[in-house]
């Protein structure tokens, strides 16, 4: 027959169990975390090809020529079709304004929503254009 000793080293059930619960726990938050690092990754990248977008927009609008940017010229505008095909939304209005004279503001707004339906703040960037000092001599 043969005897243990009754100091073993070892670890119990008990303490096994407790360690791949809390392993578990932390695995569970890392994973959570991730999820949301993702998400948050997405809608940076979106929100960055908005802004590309609008600015590319105020760009053609400064090679447009000054008497052709008009409402008319706006509603010629379209996003990617990809975007279309997210449901991205394009607004873009041509205004006269008031203060200073003679100049025209050209508002660009592009709205959608995440992968969850909600709603995100929309990208709005406005540009000011006056009359070109070539255009006017000829």
């Amino acid at each position: 027959m043969r005897r243990t000793p009754k100091n073993r080293a070892g670890f119990t059930i008990a303490e096994v169990t407790v360690s791949v619960g809390i392993l578990a726990m932390a695995v569970m938050l890392l994973a959570q975390v991730g999820v949301q690092v993702l998400r948050e990754l997405a809608r940076s990248a979106d929100r960055q090809a908005a802004l590309e977008q609008a600015v590319n927009i105020l760009e053609g609008a400064r090679a447009c020529p000054w008497d052709r940017l008009d409402q008319d010229w706006a509603d010629q505008l379209r996003l990617r079709s990809a975007d279309q095909a997210r449901g991205w939304k394009l607004a873009v209005q041509v205004q006269p304004s008031k203060n200073p004279p003679g100049v025209k503001r050209v508002q660009v707004t592009i709205r959608w929503t995440s992968d969850d339906q909600a709603p995100l703040p929309p990208v709005t960037l406005f540009g000011l254009f006056a009359e070109r000092e070539r255009e006017k001599k000829s």
